[in-house]
């Protein structure tokens, strides 16, 4: 097995230095604000006491901190990158009875994700485009709609999605502006009794990230 091994790593490296050249490094990123700009929707139609109007306003990120590993091939490239972040969606529920009081109550929905996007890319001197896909697993919950009467959720902790960006590269400094889309709905997977909370569109954003190679 050690010999195995040995052997693996070996041709590993001969064709790193015969084809192409793996760098790794560190990388930031950052999000603005998001609004997703869906429709409200109906809740709870046949209790005229709690009927009420449920939609989703802001999602807010924090910034993003991880690792890159890039393997070069002339113009062509790949990457893949290992990503730490935050983020906070933010809902808002109206009473129908309360309507024309314009009153809502804001419920923040938090959670913590590692990020794994994988890119292909070309280098058009120093201007690169590139696209890719993207899984993400998400923990550290802390969801205020769990207090509602009747919620329920079942979102899985792994998303899926797909991004494409144009970046610059100045050698051993990589930045990129990308567009990210995940491959399900707003409120997928979340049940107010036994009402999916399927809000228009699904979830996107914008990321500006920074790499360093070492």
């Amino acid at each position: 097995m050690k010999n195995l091994l040995s052997t693996i790593a070996i041709l590993s490296c001969v064709i790193v230095q015969t084809y192409g050249q793996i760098t790794v490094g560190l990388r930031v990123g950052k999000s603005p604000n998001v609004t997703p700009g869906t429709s409200y929707l109906f809740v709870n139609r046949q209790d005229l006491f709690n009927e009420s109007l449920f939609n989703i306003e802001q999602v807010q990120y924090s910034e993003q901190f991880g690792f890159m590993a890039r393997f070069d091939h002339g113009a062509f490239w790949f990457m893949s990158e290992f990503m730490y972040g935050r983020s906070t969606a933010q809902y808002s529920l109206i009473h129908i009875r309360e309507i024309n009081d314009g009153q809502s109550v804001k419920m923040n929905a938090r959670r913590s994700f590692f990020e794994l996007p994988i890119s292909a890319g070309v280098s058009l001197g120093m201007i690169e485009v590139f696209s890719g896909f993207s899984v993400a697993h998400d923990f550290g919950f802390k969801n205020e709609l769990e207090q509602m009467e009747g919620y329920r959720t079942s979102t899985p902790a792994l998303r899926a999605g797909w991004h494409s960006g144009i970046g610059v590269n100045f050698g051993h400094v990589l930045i990129d502006l990308r567009y990210q889309q995940e491959f399900r709905n707003y409120g997928e997977g979340q049940f107010i009794h036994g009402q999916e909370l399927l809000l228009k569109n699904a979830p996107g954003r914008f990321l500006m990230t920074a790499g360093f190679r070492i």
